[in-house]
Formats: structure tokens, sequence, C-alpha cells
């Protein structure tokens, strides 16, 4: 009896310190540019996430559905400890809420715009996480990505404020306090997005292509799927703090015309 459960301690040891050595040559196994095997294991952990503790509220007189995102992707500890609060909602460390305002549908004539205040911190080090990893799982940042999406969550991203500007590229601040307020106009031809800080990009109305002013067409962001024309399209508000830090919303004022 004694040697069975030594061999079984035996054998979960080998399986322990076997997968400590294939986790760590993984780490350092790398393809393409840079991405290896371990970010290519928690890409595909991404399409395993639910939306959680999902209900409705109502901010500056509109009604949101809000929740947290689980997924095996990214870390979310931290979901448990976000506030909603009566104009937003503060969030911890390594969390990920969501939002959408719900009574307003941007796939038809409207204009919708948002006063609000953005805050974050991300004080975990990217030092050892450069190049191409500034694009995976690994990299650390806090910010809020806006999007389009239709009724199915499927959107396209329209812009990102926070400690980076953009998911192809690093940080270029640690901290952030934006008073923002940004305009989502469908005219019934294109849809446009423009800021207070002269940012403007407008889109096809099908969000697959961005058309610029010198009349170039490109096709837009894949981000999270096609799409449906044939459903409502949501102004989306998310969140994420992939570090050491927080994010804070802070609705102002909502105008729809």
């Amino acid at each position: 009896m004694k040697k069975r459960i030594l061999a079984i301690i035996i054998i979960i040891i080998a399986i322990i310190i076997f997968l400590f050595v294939v986790f760590n040559i993984a780490k350092n196994v790398t393809f393409g540019k840079g991405y290896n095997i371990v970010d290519g294991l928690r890409a595909i952990g991404g399409k395993f996430q639910s939306l959680d503790n999902v209900h409705k509220v109502n901010w500056a007189g509109h009604e949101f559905e809000v929740a947290y995102l689980d997924t095996l992707q990214y870390k979310t500890t931290g979901n448990k400890n976000i506030e909603f609060t009566e104009k937003g909602w503060h969030a911890p460390s390594y969390s990920m809420p969501r939002s959408r305002l719900l009574d307003v549908n941007l796939n038809e004539k409207v204009k919708v715009t948002i006063k609000a205040n953005f805050e974050g911190e991300m004080t975990s080090s990217n030092e050892d996480c450069t190049d191409f990893c500034m694009t995976t799982e690994r990299y650390h940042f806090s910010e809020f990505p806006i999007y389009i999406g239709d009724e199915d969550w499927h959107r396209k991203p329209m812009k990102i404020f926070g400690t980076r500007e953009s998911p192809d590229e690093g940080n270029v601040r640690n901290t952030y306090n934006f008073p923002v307020e940004f305009t989502v106009e469908n005219n019934n031809t294109n849809i446009i997005f423009s800021d207070n800080s002269g940012f403007k990009r407008t889109f096809s109305k099908d969000l697959k292509y961005i058309l610029h002013e010198s009349g170039e067409i490109v096709s837009a962001r894949a981000s999270y799927g096609e799409v449906n024309t044939d459903q409502k399209y949501f102004l989306v508000i998310n969140c994420h703090v992939n570090a050491e830090g927080y994010c804070k919303l802070n609705i102002k004022e909502i105008i729809v015309e």
C-alpha cells in the first residue's frame, strides 16, 4: 500500500515537472514575428468567454446594458471587484467591464453625443515585453475602447482612450484623465465618429470600410466579427485593465438628435 502511494506521489511530481518544463519552453519557442506557443494558446482561450453579471442601469437618463467579460485569454481576477455606479464604474486591476447604450439605434439616421470622463492608471512593468509582444496578451495596459456593435456583440472599433492609442503600438502614458466629448452620427449614408481632440473617422454604413477624405477606401479592422446589418447597432463603451491599475468611467451627459 505504501509503495502504491509513493508511486502515485512520484508520478504526480513528474507530471508537474514535465508541465513546468513544457510551459517554459513554450514561452521561448516563437513563430512568425515573435508570437510564442503560449500566446497562441491564450488566443484560442479567447474563444471561451462569457458575459457575466449582465444587468441594466440608467446613466444620464439613458438605458445601458452592463456586464463583465470572463475569458481564458486574459487574467480577469478583478472582475468580482468592479463597482458599477450611478454614472459608470470603477474597475480595478485585471478586470473587463462592458457596456452598451440600448435606447439609441445607430443603424438608422441619428446622432448621439457622449460627454464623459475616462480615467485610469497602469503601474505594471512592460520592460520585458517589446516589439511584437506589445500586441499580445502579455502586454500591460489600461484603456477604454469605443465600438459600434450589433445585438450579438459583433463590433468594430472606433477609437481607444487610455495608456495606449492603438492595439498595434505600446503605451504612450501610464496615467490618464480625459474629459471626453465624442459623437457618432449615422447620416443614412455613412457612420461618422468624431471627438473633441479633432479626431474624425468615417465608416461605410455596414462598417466594413473606412472612408478617408482623400477618397481612399480601406478595410476596417476585423475586430470582433462582422456586424449584422439587419440588427440594431449599439454604441459600446468597454474598459480593459490588463495590469495593476484601474479605470474609472463617469458619464456626464448624453445628447440624442
